[in-house]
């Protein structure tokens, strides 16, 4: 053992020593089973941490302009009208007013009547028609013209004043001049034709002409015109009132008088 540190030399000691120190700093071995390769395990390094840059923002949009919605107007109901009510009362209007006559002129009123009415076949039919001049003038070329039906066969003209004349359905009467309070009657005597239907209504029109004016007879003959102005309301009080309460009591009439009739009837079936 001497022996053999007396052979190392200075050197070697060093050199030694070194390799000592080298193995103290090796990484001690590890023992592996026969067949299995150990996966060294990283060293986690450390990442150092970022440093966070700072964002400027964006700037912000501009504002978008506000849309007001425009509200559609809704549609207003139109109220469909229902049927009129027809009304009771009927009001009559009057018609124009009578001619003023002058007080220096002539007025012919004619009349014209006839019979039978209605007409038949075979019936002898008379119309008789009446003019008078109720003016405070005469009248002059007065001429009667009128026209015959044709259901009727004209057989004579009689008359009080004038000339008469026929053509076939026309008659003309040629009465001249009449003075106030004159008055001339022409007769026509017709017979009804086989043709002519059952209870035809009789039906005759004259016209008279004179210088300044004419007139006018129709059978049967036009009712005046109405002079009223005023509405007309049958079966119902003027004032309008307790229309409601007649109508109830009418009901209640009715309702009775229908009870009495089937009480009656009742009573007839058990009586047989």
């Amino acid at each position: 053992m001497k022996s053999i540190w007396k052979s190392l030399t200075v050197p070697t000691l060093l050199l030694a020593l070194l390799a000592m120190g080298a193995g103290f700093a090796a990484t001690p071995a590890l023992r592996v089973a026969a067949g299995f390769t150990p996966t060294p395990t990283p060293t986690p390094t450390h990442t150092p941490t970022p440093t966070a840059t700072p964002v400027t923002p964006p700037p912000p949009p501009p504002p978008t302009p506000t849309t007001v919605p425009t509200e559609t107007p809704t549609p207003t109901e139109t109220e469909t009208p229902g049927p009129t009510p027809t009304p009771w009362c009927y009001t009559v209007t009057p018609g124009p007013p009578p001619t003023a006559t002058p007080a220096h002129a002539p007025r012919l009123v004619i009349e014209v009547q006839g019979h039978p009415d209605p007409v038949n076949p075979g019936d002898r039919v008379e119309i008789i028609i009446t003019v008078s001049n109720v003016g405070t003038a005469p009248a002059t070329h007065v001429v009667l013209r009128d026209r015959v039906e044709d259901y009727l066969l004209p057989i004579a003209i009689h008359t009080t004043r004038g000339i008469p004349t026929l053509d076939g359905q026309t008659i003309t009467v040629v009465i001249g001049t009449m003075d106030p309070g004159d008055r001339a009657v022409i007769t026509i005597e017709a017979e009804a034709r086989d043709d002519t239907a059952p209870n035809t209504p009789l039906h005759h029109i004259t016209t008279v002409t004179y210088d300044g004016g004419s007139g006018q007879g129709e059978y049967p003959p036009t009712p005046p015109p109405p002079t009223l102005d005023r509405p007309i309301c049958p079966f119902l009080p003027e004032s309008g009132r307790g229309d409601g309460r007649t109508s109830l009591a009418l009901l209640v009439a009715a309702l009775l008088l229908a009870a009495v009739l089937v009480i009656g009837k009742i009573s007839r079936i058990r009586q047989v």
